[in-house]
Parts: structure tokens; C-alpha cells; sequence
């Protein structure tokens, strides 16, 4: 797939709106499986939704930032899981810029190649020769079983199993990445039953004295191999952006529905519809308003640091990344209290999985236990704006 021009994204904006519809269509099947079923996730292939952040040289889109938001976003509106999944697979494709060229050939070699994974260093990297033994047991591992390779955040020990240490500035921190296992490496627990994100196969890994060429080595700190706007991109900015545009579109979808509800909506002991009461119409005026505010701020945010990118050598600033990090955090914030709000306004009717209201409560409710959507971020953008010391390594 090339770099896509104004009519292809418009064209990918539309089938994935179609694609959407499906899914909503599909919404209890895949809470069901408590795993995105094989013939979505294909699908998501086939439209390049996985390859969109993979870089161009390597046969992937190279998209741009904002389009994969969007896309995100509007993926969400009709269902939950399938978005978490394509806004793991899409980031989890942009490590491939950290990569020699022969590792990221090797992994992407088809347009249609699938790559999710965890972040958390919760195994082991051992160096034997130019190869890395794996070891580790990991938890969330959202999409994976989808998956054609697997990202597995490792502590890089040397042979004589001491850590590796990195030179940041003027500290040295222990060296630790990503490591790409391919999928036939990895065993699964099957202990995904959650109290929402149900169909995104978000079970426990595991990987026992697996190995892999050094070369399938993440190091997110590292340098970039490939010099691109996209990978010039804040990492894990990127990736709480997604996750902010989830939750984003999960409350749009809430609204939308009870809105719908709400027309014929009339609740016991009263004569009209739900949509006739000025408290009805004032309460969801207003969280509208507010919803799309935050939405406004989030997109103008990443506009600004795409920008920025774009130009040669471009990185986006501390105060762009703090400004992009709060306003994820604002709209998915404001995304929980549109869906409490839509599924309250619906009454009784929105109980039922059938409405889907409750489901969309679920699902936005464990979205904020992520770690990128934690309330320290609101913490973090203070102390910033007060210039005190602070650790933006992660920012």
C-alpha cells in the first residue's frame, strides 16, 4: 500500500464507517467470543487499518497521524472492542520505524501483516550472541490472538543476565524495548472476562525461552530508522491519543443511541416523550457541547503537532506533548460523564444489551484503568505548567 492521497482517505473513511456498521450489527457476538472474531480482524487487514502506520519503504501506508484518529474515532462510534483493536494494531505497526531495515522487512512482509503487544517491561531479554532469549508472562495483551506477531515489553539482560544500562542525557537507566515474537512463540491464559472492552481477547501471554534475531529489538528511546513525519511522532502520545479517540467515539455512539431512545422514550407517570422535557434536551445540549469542545481541543492539538513533524528534523515539543496528553485525558474524562449521562436519559430501555447503552457504559468505564488515561496525567500537565522538574520520558 502507498502513501494514501486526499480521495483514497476518503475512500478508507467510508469503508470503515461500513465496517463499523458491521460490527455494531455483530456487537453481542463479539462480547460473546470475549475476542475480536478472525473475519473482523481480516477485514481490518484488507483495508490496510493495521498497515496504516507501518512505514511506506516497507510496503505499509505511512499515513497520517490524524487520519488514524479519525478513523479510530469512528470505528468507536459503532463498537468498542474492534476500535481497541485496530488502535493497538495500528500503533503497535509504528515501532517499525525503531527497527533495522532487514528485522522490519522480515515482520511486515505482507500489507496485511498484524502486530499487537504490551508496552510494560514485564519480561526478560537475555543476550545470547546476536540472538535474544525471551521469558515473561504479560497482562492485556489486546488483540493478540489476532495477531501474526507479538510485542513484548522486556528488561535487556547481558549474557552474564545483568542489566543493560542506556545513556539518556546525563543518566544511564536500564535498557529495555519491545521484543517481536512471532505469534507461534506465545501461549495464552484464558482469563479475559472483564467488565467491559469484552471482545478485545485482552487475556494474560506467555512466552518461554523463545528466540528472536537482536534485531526485533524495540528500543523506543532509541533512534529512528526511519526518518519520517510518523515516526518522528511522540510514541506514546500517539497511543494515548488512540485511546482517547475510543472513548471519544464510544460517547458519540451513546448519544446518538439515546437520542434515538429518548424520541419515543415516554417513562411511567409521564404524558410526553423524553426528547419533549426542556431538562432532557438542556442535559444533552449541554454535555453535546462539551463533548464536542473536548473533541475540538484533542484534534486541534494533534493538527498542531503533526504539523510540527512535518517539518524536516520536527519534534513536537514538551508543551505540544503536554497539551496533547491533557486533551486525550479531557476527552476521555468527558467521554465517561456523555455516556453515563446518554444511558441515564434513556431509562429503563438502556439496561438491555439489545440497546447497546450499557455495553458503551462498560466499555468507556475501563478505558480510564489504562495506564495512559490515568488521572496523574492532569498531575504531570500542572507541574509542567508550574516548569517544575518532571519525568516527560513517557510523555
Amino acid at each position: 500500500m502507498n502513501a494514501l492521497n486526499a480521495a483514497a482517505e476518503q475512500n478508507l473513511i467510508d469503508r470503515v464507517e461500513a465496517l463499523g456498521a458491521e460490527c455494531r450489527e455483530r456487537a453481542q457476538e463479539i462480547e460473546q467470543q470475549r475476542n475480536l472474531p478472525v473475519d473482523i480482524a481480516e477485514s481490518m487487514s484488507e483495508l490496510g487499518l493495521f498497515g496504516l502506520f507501518a512505514p511506506k519503504g516497507y510496503g505499509g501506508a505511512e499515513g497520517n497521524a490524524p487520519l488514524g484518529i479519525l478513523l479510530l474515532e469512528t470505528l468507536a462510534r459503532h463498537e468498542s472492542a474492534s476500535a481497541w483493536c485496530a488502535m493497538i494494531g495500528m500503533t503497535s505497526a509504528q515501532t517499525l520505524g525503531f527497527l533495522p531495515e532487514d528485522a522490519a522487512r522480515t515482520i511486515f512482509a505482507r500489507p496485511d501483516t498484524r502486530i499487537s503487544g504490551v508496552f510494560a517491561p514485564r519480561g526478560t531479554a537475555v543476550r545470547e550472541g546476536d540472538q535474544l532469549c525471551i521469558n515473561g508472562h504479560w497482562q492485556w495483551g489486546s488483540g493478540t490472538r489476532n495477531a501474526h506477531w507479538v510485542l513484548a515489553g522486556v528488561r535487556v539482560l547481558d549474557e552474564s543476565g545483568e542489566p543493560e544500562m542506556k545513556q539518556i542525557g546525563d543518566k544511564q537507566i536500564p535498557l529495555f524495548g519491545m521484543a517481536v515474537v512471532p505469534a507461534g512463540g506465545v501461549q495464552w491464559d484464558d482469563n479475559w472476562h472483564s467488565l467491559g472492552l469484552c471482545g478485545t481477547g485482552s487475556s494474560d501471554f506467555r512466552i518461554q525461552d523463545v528466540r528472536i534475531p537482536a534485531g526485533q529489538l524495540v528500543d523506543i528511546l532509541g533512534r529512528r530508522t526511519v526518518d519520517a513525519p510518523l515516526y518522528r511522532f511522540p510514541q506514546m502520545t500517539l497511543l494515548a491519543t488512540g485511546i482517547a479517540a475510543v472513548a471519544l467515539g464510544i460517547a458519540e455512539g451513546a448519544l446518538e443511541e439515546s437520542i434515538a431512545i429518548c424520541q419515543t422514550k415516554v417513562r411511567m407517570g409521564s404524558s410526553s416523550a423524553q426528547a419533549a422535557k426542556p431538562s432532557v434536551q438542556m442535559a444533552l445540549g449541554e454535555m453535546h457541547a462539551r463533548l464536542r469542545a473536548a473533541r475540538t481541543w484533542l484534534y486541534h492539538c494533534l493538527e498542531d503537532a503533526w504539523a510540527t513533524v512535518r517539518e524536516p528534523g520536527g519534534r513536537a515539543s514538551e508543551s505540544q506533548r503536554r497539551d496533547l496528553r491533557l486533551a486525550g485525558n479531557l476527552c476521555t474524562y468527558t467521554a465517561v460523564d456523555a455516556t453515563q449521562l446518554a444511558y441515564r436519559q434513556a431509562g429503563g430501555d438502556s439496561v438491555y444489551k439489545t440497546a447497546g447503552l450499557e455495553r458503551r457504559l462498560r466499555d468507556v468505564n475501563v478505558i480510564t484503568q489504562h495506564v495512559q488515561m490515568s488521572q496523574q496525567i492532569f498531575e504531570q500537565g500542572g507541574r509542567l505548567l508550574f516548569e517544575l522538574p518532571t519525568d516527560t520520558s513517557m510523555l
